[in-house]
């Protein structure tokens, strides 16, 4: 009892640091521009499946086959087993990570859109731009507070959505937060909103997102805007782990 109590109080103490750090970072990029999202644009998506993210999935797929043909064994569970650890192994080495510390928390930073999927703008700020700002940031942030951070996205690249979280879900990550910006036809809207899944299961999703939520508004002074029900959206309802936008 009093481990997993320990074990839940360090989860805790992990998401409000992380929290604190987001909401660290977010006031420069709010002063920046006033919050415009854009979703993902399907025509964007489609042309750039032949570009970057078409390259990383054929690499991918690759050392998945060669995966299948060194895994050992008879019993099903255990190959299974096998084929999972060596698929995570594998997409480790070809990100460029560094090998999993035990007990060190990994946490994905998304930043959305990239490439030809520009999002929105405003005066000539585009948000994959910003979004690739602020997740810099968190990241250096994360990383000097001692936690492990995969940048899902490290330049003006295309990643569709899928493959972010087919990586995620791999990789095995603790905590998924994606960046994005949002927009509106009102020249006043302006605020901070956030998105989760609230499907059955869901709960850990949005306890972190209300976490993030409240402490992003309450470090940056912006207008509260509402929390968002993600579920029908790919990074907030598929992926395996707690995850917010």
């Amino acid at each position: 009892m009093n481990k997993r109590r320990s074990k839940r109080n360090n989860k805790k103490r992990f998401w409000l640091t992380a929290i604190a750090a987001v909401g660290i970072i977010t006031i420069s990029s709010y002063m920046a521009v006033r919050v415009l999202a854009a979703p993902e644009n399907p025509m964007v998506e489609e042309q750039m499946a032949q570009g970057a993210g078409a390259v990383l999935q054929a690499q991918l797929e690759r050392a998945y086959r060669q995966i299948e043909k060194s895994v050992s064994g008879n019993d099903p569970a255990i190959l299974a087993q096998e084929r999972e650890e060596a698929k995570r192994e594998a997409l480790r080495e070809s990100l460029g990570l560094d090998p999993r510390t035990e007990g060190v928390p990994l946490v994905a930073v998304d930043a959305g859109h990239g490439g030809a999927d520009e999002g929105c703008s405003f005066q000539g700020v585009l948000e994959k731009d910003v979004n690739l700002s602020i997740s810099r940031l968190l990241k250096q942030k994360l990383e000097a507070l001692g936690y492990q951070v995969w940048l899902v996205r490290e330049d003006d690249s295309y990643i569709a959505k899928e493959m972010r979280v087919e990586m995620a879900n791999t990789l095995g990550v603790d905590v998924y937060i994606s960046i994005h910006q949002n927009s509106s036809e009102v020249e006043t809207a302006a605020g901070v909103e956030a998105w989760c899944s609230t499907n059955a299961g869901s709960s850990e999703s949005e306890r972190l997102t209300r976490l993030v939520h409240s402490r992003t508004i309450e470090k940056t002074g912006a207008k509260e805007r509402e929390i968002r029900d993600g579920a029908a959206l790919c990074v907030t309802g598929k992926t395996q782990a707690p995850a917010c936008l």
